[in-house]
């Protein structure tokens, strides 16, 4: 799933501790267990930020220059997008967001 979050305040998605934040929500929402993370903060700006899940990971890059954050999510259990945007919302207060499925081939 991609999470695509459009007109954020550039201030609060170039903060690692809001991104931090919103990924830890995130997989608590969605009933997901974080066992590792880590995040960057690139110069002049730009977060990278992720949680590798017993279920797969979530992770945020972000542009703060175009108040563009990207949410890239893969898990091998069911997401409710619902709860996954409301969270990235709620806490990023994007002005638009958009939500692509997609269904990735599993091995044989």
């Amino acid at each position: 799933m991609v999470v695509e979050c459009r007109g954020c305040p550039p201030k609060l998605i170039d903060h690692r501790p809001t991104i931090r934040k919103v990924l830890r929500l995130a997989a608590k929402r969605c009933g997901l267990h974080v066992v590792q993370e880590g995040i960057h903060a690139f110069r002049p700006q730009g977060v990278t930020g992720y949680v590798l899940l017993r279920e797969s990971h979530i992770s945020v890059h972000t542009w703060p220059e175009s108040g563009f954050a990207l949410v890239d999510v893969l898990s091998c259990v069911p997401i409710d997008a619902k709860a996954l945007s409301a969270c990235f919302t709620q806490l990023l207060q994007p002005a638009q967001v958009t939500v692509r499925g997609l269904k990735a081939s599993r091995p044989r």
